[in-house]
């Protein structure tokens, strides 16, 4: 495999890859402005009390500076509140395997294959590999992360804090990216 001649044979390719890539996370990051937007209009106005839902009222305080705050400072309350009910492991999941994806594909020396098709073949290995996360995080959200400490020396027993529990999330997400 000549190195060169491939990149010249994808230059092409790669470049149209790159402007899908850019956007796709524009789309998603729409799609989660426009999800944080509809959060915040159904929050309610008064956070504490008894028939306020779920989240709201798993998180007076969040949702009490989310209502209060002006736009651009809402935008961070509302994504606390959207991850810690639309779950943890989730948002770590992604996090982590978009930056490890893009390192991949763009900033890792050619392989024989074009980027597209290395984005291909990590994104379609993608939906097998976020499933030992989702098993993890569907077992072990409640009990090691929900209303615990962060610090896993004042957590008792150690392990369940949500300090470890993001650090095996991203452990995971990592082992099963790289196998």
């Amino acid at each position: 495999c000549n190195p060169e001649e491939i990149k010249q044979n994808c230059a092409g390719d790669d470049h149209f890859l790159a402007k899908w890539t850019f956007m796709r996370y524009t789309v998603l990051g729409l799609f989660m402005l426009f999800r944080l937007w509809k959060l915040r209009a159904s929050a309610p106005a008064d956070p504490c009390r008894p028939a306020a839902h779920g989240a709201f009222k798993d998180h007076p305080k969040m949702t009490e500076s989310m209502i209060k705050a002006p736009f651009p400072v809402w935008l961070f309350w509302a994504a606390g509140i959207f991850i810690q009910s639309e779950g943890v492991g989730l948002a770590v999941y992604f996090a982590v395997s978009a930056v490890m994806d893009n390192f991949t594909i763009f900033f890792v020396p050619m392989f024989c294959y074009c980027k597209y098709v290395t984005s291909v073949a990590l994104y379609t290995m993608s939906l097998v590999t976020f499933l030992p996360t989702v098993a993890f995080t569907f077992y072990l959200q409640h009990k090691w992360y929900d209303n615990r400490l962060w610090n896993p020396l004042q957590a008792k027993p150690w392990y369940k804090s949500k300090g470890v529990f993001l650090g095996l999330i991203i452990c995971i997400s990592v082992v099963f990216f790289v196998v």
